[in-house]
């Protein structure tokens, strides 16, 4: 390999570590981006923070997660407060995109009945990617003997990125 490759490739290398570096830091303070879209409330802006979508108002559990098998201390907001902060009046249903594209819907009834918590910090903290962050969705109340928890247990999606407010 030549001089002029070699050191293409090392600072090639250096540029990418640079930049998930930043990728990571934006993720666990907060400042990463979310993605909003639909039926907004007037003058919503399109794009918020993770600490914009607390302005919704902060709730925190202890809460068993099904999928890690564990119990962690979970902060977020509602749905219902969610949509009441950023949505329209008259929103009927949300949607919630991964990074993947995974998406699932919540419609008006589901949140009216149950308390479904879009996560902003696990155990105190911002988390990102790694930690199938910057927002995911747990339910406070989750009991795995109950039907409805049951029935539900597709909709704890994480790494999302887009919320779509749907009338």
């Amino acid at each position: 390999m030549c001089k002029s490759t070699s050191a293409l490739l090392r600072i090639l290398a250096l540029l990418v570590a640079a930049m998930f570096a930043t990728v990571t830091a934006a993720a666990e303070d907060g400042s990463r981006i979310i993605r909003l879209s639909g039926a907004l409330a007037d003058g919503q802006a399109a794009a918020v923070t993770v600490k914009d979508l607390e302005t919704a108002g902060l709730q925190e559990f202890t809460v068993f997660n099904p999928f890690e098998q564990r119990e962690d201390l979970y902060t977020g907001v509602f749905i219902k407060d969610l949509v009441h902060r950023f949505g329209a009046e008259d929103v009927q249903s949300i949607t919630l995109t991964a990074i993947d594209q995974y998406s699932i819907t919540f419609d008006r009834e589901e949140w009216e009945n149950f308390r479904i918590l879009i996560s902003t910090r696990v155990n105190g903290d911002y988390f990102g990617f790694d930690k199938k962050g910057p927002l995911r969705v747990v339910f406070p109340d989750y009991d795995p003997n109950q039907l409805a928890y049951q029935e539900i247990l597709s909709k704890w999606i994480w790494m999302i990125t887009r919320i779509e407010f749907k009338k």
